[in-house]
Order: C-alpha cells, then structure tokens, then sequence
C-alpha cells in the first residue's frame, strides 16, 4: 500500500521518532527486540509514546490498535505486529527507570535558560477497588482514595521531573524527587506551595544545592507576623516571598496548576480504570512524556518557520 511522504512526514508518530532520535540517537543503533530481533527498540519506545493519549492504555492496547493502524506500521517499519511481551519488556528494561531521564533532557532542550522551577502535587482520584490505593486528603476534594502526582516544571510549563506515590503520603516526603531534580539543576530554585514548607525540607534542600522557596501555612490565622517566626529558615524563607522579586516568581506557580489541569483534560493523567502503583507510573509517565514531546515538536516548528521567514527576506 503506497503512503505518501508527505502524510507520513505530518503524522504525530513519525515526529516522535524524529525526536527521540535527535536526543536518543542510542536507542536506534542496533537495538533490536524480539525473536528473532526484528523490532527496532527506539521506535517501540516511539510507539508507547503515541498510543499514551488513549484513555485505557495497556501493553494488549498497543498491540491491538496497532493490528488496524496500516500508517503506523509503515512509519515504524515493521513487517509484523510485536507481541505484547516485546512492548512490556522493552518498558521494564529500557523505559521504567530511564522515563525521567527522556523527560529532563528533552525538557531542557525546550527551554534551559532559566533556573526557576515550579513544585505542586494533585490529586488522582481511583476506584475503591484498587487494592494498593490509599486514602488522602486533598484541599478541593477533601478525602479521596487514590494517589498523588508530584509534578516539577520551568518557568514555561515544561514538565521536567515527576513523582507518583499514595494519597496517604504527604506533601513534604519528597526528598527523592528533590535530590533527582538536583542532579540536572544544580543550584535550582524552586518554588513550592505551603504544603512543601516544612523544616526538614528547608533544611535538607541546600545540602542538595537547591534553593527551596514556599510560603507559610497560615493554620487559620489571618495574618502572619514575621517577628514571631521562631525558625531562621522559615523567617529568611517568608520575609524573601515578601519581596518584590519573591512576589513576582511565587505569581507564576499558576504555570504548575495549568499544567496539572491541561494533563488532566487532554490527556487523561486522573483516569480511574487505571489500578495499581506501577500501572499508574506506566500510564501517567507516558502521557506526561507524550506532553513533552509534542511541546518540542510545536517549538521545532517555531523555529522553522522563524528560519523560513529570514529566508524569504533574503
């Protein structure tokens, strides 16, 4: 069946590969999956990648839409339909444990001029018959039962690093997504809501070379007297958001919410059939990935027609 070039060339899944080649050059040499080796692990990867807007996504769903997908066969270049055992164990080794990293770099390729980063967590509200699921309070829903996203981003919405964990956890356990982030942005500042603000944090974040910034919780009160912040950290942390400067970055923790709010709506990050710790990494890292990818298509593509406008002026 004859494709032209041109669909191929504007068809979403084609443009993931190109991506992911241009950052991940590794994964498309010579890696090989399957038996006999035939499937190619870049575009396996690619393929996951696409098929993370579908509202159910499972390693039988890739596979099965693949079977009716003439287009996206062509474009991977497979002869055959994988099996499903190829796309789960090319997550399990080569996906699972390198999802953030993807996620960082092509993240700071879109936009690594500013050290500013966004911190907020939402909810993920599941059903009660998820075994591993725990109940959690959240500010809009009150109780629920289900998980929670930690979610890092810059100054321009761009996701960079994530966490997932149990309802039941608090906002403030989140050394481990601090120390990862503190590997790619030393010296990072990071501006959190008041859930965050707790002394430990405060003071574990400048071993790690980051700069955590986040408001008081009031606990009722309607005013907050900066003389009467007993902890220095606390004290330097409030009366720097009372600042001009500090007031103008703290404005811009709208870009996190957004963010949380575009993933929910458009990507489906909160959908309930989803059960299980591991399933909910699975599904919400794609789609948060998918997300990044798609940003820095749409910036390639500024770009493009930016260097095609001086062209036309020469």
């Amino acid at each position: 069946m004859y494709i032209p070039q041109t669909v191929i060339k504007s068809n979403l899944l084609y443009k993931i590969i190109q991506i992911l080649k241009a950052n991940f050059p590794e994964l498309f040499k010579g890696n090989t999956l399957g038996r006999p080796s035939k499937y190619n692990l870049g575009k396996i990867l690619a393929l996951m990648i696409y098929q993370a807007r579908s509202s159910n996504l499972s390693f039988r769903k890739i596979v099965s839409s693949l079977k009716e997908d003439v287009l996206s066969l062509k474009i991977l270049g497979f002869k055959t339909v994988p099996d499903f055992t190829v796309i789960f164990k090319s997550y399990t080794k080569y996906l699972k444990n390198n999802m953030k990293i993807y996620l960082q770099k092509i993240g700071s390729q879109i936009d690594n001029e500013i050290n500013i980063f966004y911190l907020d967590s939402s909810s993920l509200v599941t059903s009660k018959l998820d075994t591993e699921a725990k109940f959690g309070k959240s500010t809009r829903l009150g109780w629920y039962c289900g998980y929670k996203l930690h979610l890092v981003c810059n100054s321009k919405g761009i996701p960079i690093d994530f966490n997932i964990a149990t309802a039941n956890i608090h906002d403030s356990r989140c050394e481990a997504l601090l120390k990862s982030l503190s590997r790619i942005k030393p010296g990072a500042e990071v501006i959190a809501d008041k859930g965050y603000n707790v002394s430990r944090l405060l003071r574990y974040s400048p071993d790690l070379d980051i700069h955590l910034v986040c408001p008081l919780n009031k606990r009722k009160a309607k005013t907050i007297e900066l003389e009467k912040i007993k902890d220095p950290l606390r004290k330097d942390n409030y009366s720097y958001l009372l600042s001009k400067e500090g007031k103008k970055k703290y404005a811009k923790r709208w870009e996190v919410e957004r963010l949380f709010g575009n993933l929910k709506e458009n990507y489906s990050i909160d959908n309930h059939r989803v059960r299980g710790l591991n399933r909910k990494k699975f599904n919400v890292g794609l789609k948060i990935l998918l997300f990044s990818i798609e940003k820095a298509i749409a910036a390639l593509k500024i770009i493009q027609c930016f260097c095609n406008s001086l062209i036309f002026k020469l």
